[in-house]
């Protein structure tokens, strides 16, 4: 298995707003993938492999975190763009 490190293009709010948490609290950003075929379709120049792990950043942080995604799922090996993350939203 390979871990995901694709670029990852941001979606929504290019300001949004500074969250403040308390201890305890969660905050969440949604993640979008294009479900991508073995052939690499619908993305030009996508040789596919299959991931096992994101290495997710969060915001102002140089320190990754390893997610695991439970089960392989199929990545792009070059620079395509398939991933696409939201804004950072406090949790009810």
């Amino acid at each position: 298995m390979t871990r995901l490190t694709a670029r990852t293009g941001r979606v929504g709010d290019d300001d949004p707003p500074t969250l403040t948490l308390e201890p305890g609290a969660s905050v969440a950003a949604a993640l979008t993938a294009v479900n991508i075929d073995p052939d690499g379709g619908p993305l030009d120049d996508c040789p596919v492999v299959q991931g096992s792990d994101y290495l997710v950043y969060p915001p102002h942080s140089f320190t990754g975190v390893t997610v695991s995604t439970g089960e392989p799922v199929p990545a792009c090996e070059s620079s395509a763009e398939f991933l696409h993350v939201g804004p950072v939203q406090q949790q009810g």
